[in-house]
């Protein structure tokens, strides 16, 4: 069925009736009607849940990533071991960031350059940007998280996007939103507050999930990233390129990443048809199997998430 809103990106006001979603981490209840612009294609949740309803879908330990312990898995090694010894640009670094195919929205490097990471969560990658050589700063809207990440000795607000106006325009180098802006009730708001913080010439960096993936078109509702209600926005790299250059930026790159689409997505197909969890879709070795087919979407841009840089030209409109 067609329906009428603006579009956030486009401001077309026709859309379609696409999915009735649900929460599939928490298992909390509540169905969500997600929408698809017929013009550039975005995906929203519509009507849009009250920040108060949204937040029991993120008050668990289940879904915030807490780490107190110093304890790494495989992915976390080979994450710390990439940006480590990501501007030393060594042939065994490049070999492994190839393998991995992941860019982790790493800020072009600059001596002292302040980097603000907004949902920030424990403060891993600052801490590692700040080892780096970076100054960093951080905001997350989870106090367990905020108060692990200030234990770590890093400079990290509770708030929200919005709490970046509590810094002084023309302030950051790099402003990073690693899978945050598909969560955001209003990404044009948060473009505009990053773009007035940013000095000119500095950079944006947002990684977030693809619509125009192959995991979407074979799982539909099930498709992993979906995440609802959580996952408000989701774009594509042309719908977000679009945003972008809207709001005064310019499109720097746009990089194609995995984030396990499609072992995540037939987990929960598994799980919503048979009610079994097949544990070994979780596990490093069963992650592995399905590297081959990831890879291959990545090359043909079809993967299930992107990383784009945008950056800040002037500071007129």
């Amino acid at each position: 069925m067609v329906r009428e809103r603006e579009c956030i990106v486009c401001e077309n006001i026709k859309s379609r009736d696409l999915y009735i979603s649900q929460d599939r981490i928490l298992g909390i209840s509540g169905k969500f009607q997600i929408k698809q612009c017929l013009s550039c294609g975005l995906l929203f949740i519509d009507p849009q849940p009250s920040i108060k309803t949204l937040m029991k879908y993120y008050a668990s330990d289940k879904y915030f990533a807490y780490s107190e312990s110093g304890k790494l898995g495989p992915f976390t090694t080979i994450r710390e071991y990439i940006i480590r010894n990501f501007y030393r640009k060594s042939i065994i670094v490049k070999v492994v960031a190839f393998f991995v195919q992941n860019s982790f929205g790493m800020p072009t490097y600059i001596k002292n350059g302040k980097v603000l990471d907004i949902g920030c969560g424990v403060g891993d990658i600052l801490l590692l940007l700040k080892k780096i050589g970076f100054k960093v700063y951080g905001l997350e809207i989870d106090k367990k998280a905020v108060s692990i990440a200030r234990k770590k000795g890093l400079d990290v607000r509770l708030g929200t996007f919005k709490a970046t106006e509590g810094y002084g325009n023309n302030y950051f180098d790099t402003i990073r939103l690693y899978h945050v802006i598909e969560h955001l009730n209003d990404p044009v708001e948060c473009l505009r507050i990053a773009r007035r913080k940013l000095r000119v010439g500095g950079e944006l960096i947002m990684s977030t999930p693809n619509v125009r993936c192959l995991s979407r078109f074979i799982f539909g509702r099930y498709w992993s990233s979906l995440d609802s209600p959580r996952h408000l926005f989701i774009f594509s790299p042309q719908s977000l390129s679009f945003l972008a250059r809207k709001e005064g930026f310019h499109v720097t790159s746009i990089e194609y990443n995995t984030s396990l689409g499609l072992s995540s997505s037939l987990h929960v197909v598994i799980f919503d048809l048979l009610k079994i969890r097949i544990r070994f879709l979780d596990t490093f070795i069963g992650i592995v199997l399905f590297y081959p087919l990831e890879m291959l979407l990545i090359l043909l841009h079809a993967s299930d998430a992107f990383t784009i840089r945008i950056v800040k030209t002037s500071d007129e409109y």
